[in-house]
């Protein structure tokens, strides 16, 4: 990430008491973004200071085809952080995954969520390059 700040970004998992100066830290060294082991509080996303990344529907949905009993949630995420705090990621790596995996489903449960294409690219594309730092200056 050092050698190549253009090219690699990070996001670090950090214990919530992370001192400010040891986040500024990471974030000289090519850390985009965050990650701790609790949910993120909606007044967070109402005041925009966080983003939700939907993904890895495979890990948790009981509908492996379509991921559709996901639908309520990834709603309320939506209306929680609105298109402009969401991306969306396939979590490759896909470890341990007994019946693997399929991009198709994942696709199709994307453009389920998402039916609008501009709400689409933004959470496909726009939203990762703003918050990540990619395509322009950071």
């Amino acid at each position: 990430m050092e050698r190549f700040p253009e090219r690699f970004k990070a996001i670090a998992m950090v214990d919530p008491e992370t001192p400010e100066k040891d986040l500024r830290a990471l974030a000289e060294r090519g850390v985009v973004g965050v990650r701790f082991n609790l949910v993120s509080h909606r007044a967070d996303a109402r005041e925009g200071n966080g983003a939700v990344k939907l993904s890895a529907p495979f890990h948790i949905s009981r509908q492996p085809a379509d991921y559709a009993d996901l639908d309520p949630f990834t709603d309320a995420m939506l209306a929680a952080f609105g298109s402009s705090g969401c991306i969306w990621g396939s979590d490759w790596p896909f470890l341990n995954l007994a019946g693997g995996y399929r991009y198709g489903a994942a696709r199709r449960a994307v453009e389920r969520w998402l039916i609008d294409l501009q709400r689409r690219e933004s959470v496909l594309c726009a939203n990762p390059q703003r918050l990540f730092g990619f395509g322009g200056p950071p």
